[in-house]
């Protein structure tokens, strides 16, 4: 849980760090457009709405970064915190790297829930729980069975300083259940139950597991689609803008 905050909050970093980057970019393109406004409206061919109108774009501009800025370094506390640091820690992060293209997604999702089920601690939780119900089990069992016991004993006696007794005895000691008023059966009985109990939990934690494992997985292959998208809208409107200008 710590490992997955931690890796959680870097990326939260990344992702406002990249925000911020389009937010000042958009910021020195609002600025350009202010500046040309206002030489149309002094040459006489864009009117002084015009030119209020990209002041205002401006602003607006301006305000989404400083918000920006400030969810940036909100982030940063966060992931100084989840590092075991003061919130105003100064992190000295390298670069982001270029985003990964989902490798993993090539082992389908049936291995990847299979990974799951043999990797999570929920799941090795519960089924540790499901063998010791079945010990369980098998130990009230053993109750309404004939056992054999065995008794060693050695007892050492001092008078005076000098060893006055020594004596030593072993033994062996049979019992045989024969009547115990139905309780070693219901015993047995509330055992097994137990363990049917525990087997419906454990395959609650697989099935919730495999639920996680497949949502993150689709959720995973739509922001891949996504960001193909996204590739072709960003070209598209660096195009427009530069017609513009």
């Amino acid at each position: 849980t710590l490992i997955l905050n931690l890796v959680t909050q870097w990326n939260n970093v990344a992702a406002n760090r990249a925000v911020e980057e389009a937010n000042a970019a958009q910021v020195r393109f609002a600025r350009e457009s202010r500046d040309l406004a206002a030489g149309r409206a002094r040459a006489g061919v864009a009117t002084n709405a015009d030119r209020l109108q990209a002041e205002t774009s401006l602003a607006q501009a301006e305000l989404t970064l400083i918000q920006t800025r400030a969810n940036l370094a909100t982030a940063l506390a966060q992931l100084a915190v989840a590092a075991g640091l003061p919130p105003q820690t100064r992190l000295d992060l390298a670069p982001s790297p270029p985003l990964a293209e989902g490798d993993r997604l090539k082992q389908g999702a049936d291995a990847l829930i299979a990974e799951a089920e043999r990797l999570r601690p929920d799941i090795v939780a519960a089924r540790a729980q499901v063998d010791a119900a079945d010990a369980n089990v098998r130990i009230q069992q053993s109750q309404g069975q004939p056992s054999i016991g065995l008794t060693a004993a050695n007892t050492l006696t001092a008078l005076d300083g000098r060893l006055d007794r020594n004596l030593g005895s072993a033994g062996v000691s049979l019992s045989v259940p024969i009547f115990s008023g139905w309780n070693t059966r219901y015993n047995i009985a509330a055992a097994r139950a137990q363990a049917e109990q525990q087997r419906a939990q454990a395959e609650q934690v697989r099935q919730q597991a495999g639920l996680d494992v497949y949502a993150a997985y689709v959720g995973l292959d739509a922001a891949l689609a996504g960001m193909r998208t996204a590739d072709v809208l960003v070209a598209s409107a660096t195009e427009s803008a530069n017609l513009a200008q």
